[in-house]
């Protein structure tokens, strides 16, 4: 039954014109902005609603089809690396993407420091998928 629906959900998808998928990605593109401005704020549990609508946008896989792989944008796309490259034979664990801050009478709070670091490179979206940012 759940493979069914997958299967018509599928075919939809795969029916939809140009211009449908284009007022798909404006209407995920406002969404992503609110959500942003909204964690900006300091509403962080709305990251778990950005995840999704980023999953939406980019995760193509033979079951799942990003809105923008369906528009042909996909592969041309290009990530700002800011994510601390990992130094082999380092025995001490890598911060990757986000740092720990701890402030008297808050406690302890993850931040990504973006404003802070000056970008390493561009990347494809096949190397960014393919990109190792944290080991322990």
């Amino acid at each position: 039954m759940v493979r069914q629906k997958k299967v018509k959900a599928a075919r939809r998808a795969a029916n939809r014109s140009q211009s449908e998928l284009q007022s798909k990605l404006r209407e995920q593109y406002a969404l992503l902005k609110v959500q942003a401005d909204a964690y900006d704020r300091g509403d962080h549990i709305i990251a778990l609603s950005g995840a999704t609508t980023l999953r939406v946008l980019l995760h193509n896989t033979n079951a799942s089809h990003a809105l923008l792989e369906q528009l042909g944008l996909l592969s041309t796309l290009r990530y700002l690396d800011t994510a601390q490259h990992i130094v082999p034979g380092n025995l001490l664990p890598n911060p990757g993407l986000v740092h720990m801050k701890i402030e008297q009478g808050i406690g302890a709070t993850f931040e990504a420091p973006i404003d802070n670091l000056s970008p390493r490179e561009q990347i494809s979206h096949h190397c960014h998928s393919n990109h190792v940012a944290l080991t322990n």
